[in-house]
């Protein structure tokens, strides 16, 4: 945590043009935003900067209140944050994938702070979102649980409620609880973390078990991920892991998570979780 981004404000006063410096008015109080000397936004004087370490520190506290192991994963760019927390572990043939949560951080006002797993809407279907770690070849990865195949993920009605419970208490207190309340908010989204560790280990085996041969493995990155990273997608389903689902989206999460930029890893991550989620659960009939 020392070595993440500290952000500044200023108010803009003036502008470099080649070698001179011009003084320019700001009747509107426009401020800027440095970061390791550079300008990477401007916002309104009104916007109340959220450092990353600011925001982050109530999960850190919260965890060690609850006593709960966990890891952690930090990367940043200039102007966000993405905080991964592992707080379970599930196997996939005697190797750990580690689980748990997501949060973010925004400096460039276009973002409030994000904490926490949270149920979203993706096409018309409420689900939770759990990220991950392949600890065999350190993959970032993401996978989300749909509530509307609560009874093929075999998830009984009482544990869904429980889980809807829990997630909907620990954002209410962090968007509107202060720091006190927030470090509280961890144990509910800790809790649920370990009521959805079956149903993720359910979608793993379900992808495990959909055949994927290399002519409908490049159908499928067409289709999700398209052709910046293909052939290195290709490369690496072909060569190095099994012919299934969920060898192509090992695949997509391996060249996501080596090598490449803070964006393009979470775009390829966001676009792996769309197929998992979608390819797992089509129905008969629907292609």
């Amino acid at each position: 945590m020392n070595k993440i981004n500290k952000a500044e404000m200023y108010p803009i006063t003036q502008v470099e043009v080649g070698i001179n410096s011009t003084h320019i008015e700001n009747p509107k109080q426009i401020m800027g935003i440095v970061v390791r000397g550079h300008l990477v936004a401007t916002t309104s004087r009104h916007y109340k900067l959220v450092q990353h370490k600011e925001a982050f520190e109530p999960i850190f506290k919260g965890l060690q209140n609850t006593g709960t192991p966990y890891n952690f994963a930090l990367f940043q760019t200039d102007t966000k944050a993405f905080l991964k927390v592992f707080v379970d572990e599930i196997k996939d043939n005697g190797e750990g994938i580690k689980l748990g949560f997501e949060a973010r951080n925004s400096i460039d006002g276009r973002n409030a702070i994000t904490y926490l797993m949270k149920s979203q809407k993706v096409e018309r279907s409420t689900v939770i979102e759990v990220v991950g770690l392949r600890l065999a070849c350190k993959n970032g990865m993401k996978v989300r649980v749909p509530l509307a195949e609560a009874e093929e993920l075999k998830i009984e009605i009482k544990t869904l409620e429980k889980i809807k419970e829990l997630l909907t208490m620990a954002s209410r207190i962090v968007h509107m609880g202060k720091v006190e309340e927030k470090i509280k908010a961890v144990q509910y989204v800790v809790e649920a973390m370990t009521l959805l560790k079956e149903p993720v280990a359910l979608i793993i085996e379900k992808a495990k078990k959909k055949p994927v041969g290399e002519v409908l493995a490049k159908k499928l990155i067409a289709k999700y991920i398209g052709k910046r990273m293909a052939t290195d997608i290709e490369y690496r389903f072909k060569e190095n892991e099994e012919p299934t689902l969920w060898g192509l989206y090992n695949a997509i999460t391996f060249v996501a998570s080596h090598g490449v930029t803070v964006p393009t890893m979470n775009g390829l991550i966001e676009k792996s979780a769309d197929l998992l989620e979608q390819e797992v659960f089509v129905k008969k009939g629907s292609k």
